[in-house]
C-alpha cells in the first residue's frame, strides 16, 4: 500500500493492496477489485463477527465465524473468477476445465465476467468496531489460498499467509491482542532460504 489507511468519521478511506509499483487500471478487472476488506465487530469465545466488503459485491457479506470468513472469501474469489484455483486449466478459448483423476479434462464455458459493483472512490465501507483489514489473495495452489494481510491505519502490520489454516491464525493473534496496545503481526517478508532477515538479525544479536 502506498500510504496509511485514514479513518474519516467511522468510514474506512477507499485503499487497496498494489502487487506493485506498476499501475494496472485496464482490463475487465483493475486491480483494486483484487483487495477484500474485512470489518471486525467482535471476537467473543474465539467467534469473530463483522463485515466482508469487495469492490466486487453489490452489498457486505457477514460472517460469524473466522471459517465462515474464509467460506465467504472463496464464494467471493470464484465469483469474480479473481485468484482462481490452481485446479483450474487455461485455455486459449478462454474456456477452463477441472482436472480429474482419470479420463479427458471437460472444458466448462466460463460465461460473462461480472461487472465491478463499486468504482475505486465509491467504496467506503463502516470499520469494524474491533478491527478492520485489507487483505489481498494472490493465489490458491494447494486446494489453499496465500495472500497478505494488512491491518487498516498500520501499514507497518503486513502479515504474508502461505494457507488458509496461517491466514486463521494470524487474524485470531491479531483479534486477541486488539485494544491492548499491541498487535503482533510478523513483517511480510519471508527471506530466501529460510535466513533471517538483517532486521531480525539485528534483533537476535540485541537478545545476546
Amino acid at each position: 500500500m502506498k500510504e496509511e489507511c485514514i479513518l474519516v468519521a467511522d468510514r474506512l478511506e477507499p485503499r487497496y493492496i498494489a502487487e506493485d509499483e506498476i499501475s494496472r487500471d485496464g482490463g475487465q478487472w483493475p486491480e483494486y477489485c483484487r483487495t477484500l476488506v474485512v470489518c471486525v465487530d467482535s471476537f467473543e469465545n474465539g467467534l469473530a463477527e463483522g463485515w466482508l466488503h469487495s469492490f466486487c459485491l453489490p452489498a457486505p457479506r457477514p460472517f460469524h465465524s473466522l471459517d465462515q470468513l474464509l467460506f465467504s472469501m472463496e464464494e467471493v474469489l470464484n465469483e469474480s473468477r479473481l485468484a482462481e484455483p490452481w485446479n483450474i486449466t487455461r485455455t486459449l478459448s478462454g474456456r477452463r476445465a477441472r482436472k480429474r483423476k482419470k479420463g479427458p479434462l471437460p472444458e466448462v464455458s466460463r460465461g460473462s465476467a461480472p461487472v465491478a459493483a463499486w468504482d475505486f472512490h465509491a467504496l467506503r465501507p463502516r470499520r469494524g468496531k474491533l478491527a478492520s483489514f485489507y487483505l489481498r489473495v494472490y493465489s490458491r495452489q494447494n486446494a489453499s489460498m496465500q495472500g497478505i494481510l494488512i491491518r487498516a491505519g498500520d501499514r507497518d502490520s503486513a502479515t504474508a499467509f502461505r494457507s488458509a489454516l496461517e491466514l486463521i491464525h494470524i487474524f485470531r493473534r491479531a483479534l486477541d491482542h486488539s485494544g491492548k496496545g499491541v498487535i503482533p503481526m510478523e513483517p511480510h517478508i519471508f527471506p530466501e532460504g529460510g535466513k533471517r532477515s538483517d532486521e531480525q538479525a539485528r534483533r537476535k544479536t540485541r537478545e545476546q
